[in-house]
Order: C-alpha cells, then sequence, then structure tokens
C-alpha cells in the first residue's frame, strides 16, 4: 500500500528510530547508517522523500536544541568523512552542510 504522504510517514518513523536510539542528532555514525538503510531498501521514486525527512530532521533537532547550534553542526559534519548514497551527489560535502544547516 502506497502512502498518502510519504515525506511525514517517513519523516516520523526517522523521529522514531533516532528516539529509540537515544542519540539524537550528534551521533553521526548512527545518522549515515540510518539514512542509507532508508534509501537502499525503498524504491528510487522515494529518494526525494527520504532525503526531505532526513533534513527536516536535523533542522528540527537543531532548533529544539539549546546546546546545539548551526555552527557546531556544521563542525561535526565537516569533520566526518560521509559514505552514505549522499555521496554519489554533485554536491560537496560543506556545500551540503550548509543546505541542511541553513
Amino acid at each position: 500500500m502506497d502512502s498518502m504522504n510519504p515525506f511525514v510517514d517517513f519523516r516520523a518513523s526517522m523521529a522514531e528510530m533516532v528516539e529509540a536510539c537515544g542519540c539524537g542528532v550528534r551521533d553521526w555514525e548512527f545518522l549515515e547508517e540510518l539514512l542509507g538503510w532508508y534509501l537502499s531498501v525503498n524504491d528510487d521514486s522515494n529518494h526525494d522523500y527520504i532525503v526531505g525527512a532526513f533534513e527536516d530532521l536535523l533542522i528540527d533537532e537543531d532548533t529544539s536544541s539549546s546546546s546545539l547550534s548551526s555552527s557546531s553542526l556544521a563542525d561535526a559534519a565537516a569533520n566526518y568523512s560521509f559514505t552514505s548514497p549522499l555521496s554519489f551527489t554533485s554536491y560537496s560535502t560543506e556545500e551540503y552542510i550548509n543546505i541542511i544547516v541553513h
């Protein structure tokens, strides 16, 4: 059965996974694995929804957490070597971080 709103469904599912892990947006290794898993088990037609939901999750967690600023999120990501399926995009890591943070 297809979802009526895949973005909302993926976003809610990812939030549940992050909450169950208890790691929040600070655990880049877990987040990379989570995103890679969603992309690998879902059809290519859903990848835009998945990436959008992932970005929204990071932004929402970032704005709701007073201890994690946009600059610290960008610094943490810049020091991490992405090996997820997103690494095939035409964006550099720095450009992608700016997209997520801003």
